[in-house]
């Protein structure tokens, strides 16, 4: 147990700590992401979106940004197909998303 207190302290540490995320949360979902997230999520590997696409929706739905962001993928994702056909079958950033978050 008295090695357990020392790592309780710290997490409560942490949990308590001063930091100020809200600079780097408006610079990714300030927009929907269109002029950050997006991009970024566009320009990953989709072997390493679908490790990506969880921790990217859990942090959108904390932050409220959630919709904002789906919606902007989903209009890119429209804008990009050429036919109907293939709408949301390849692994875009807007598959991968809507899916995790539908799991959550």
């Amino acid at each position: 147990d008295a090695c357990a207190r020392p790592r309780q302290k710290s997490r409560a540490k942490l949990s308590h700590s001063s930091l100020n995320y809200t600079p780097l949360v408006d610079l990714l979902f300030g927009d929907g992401g269109q002029s950050t997230l997006i991009p970024f999520l566009e320009s990953v590997d989709a072997a390493d979106m679908d490790a990506l696409a969880k921790p990217v929706i859990r942090s959108a739905i904390s932050n409220e940004a959630d919709q904002g962001l789906l919606l902007g993928l989903i209009e890119r994702e429209v804008a990009q197909t050429l036919s109907e056909g293939t709408l949301f079958r390849r692994n875009s950033p807007a598959t991968k998303l809507c899916s995790a978050y539908a799991k959550e």
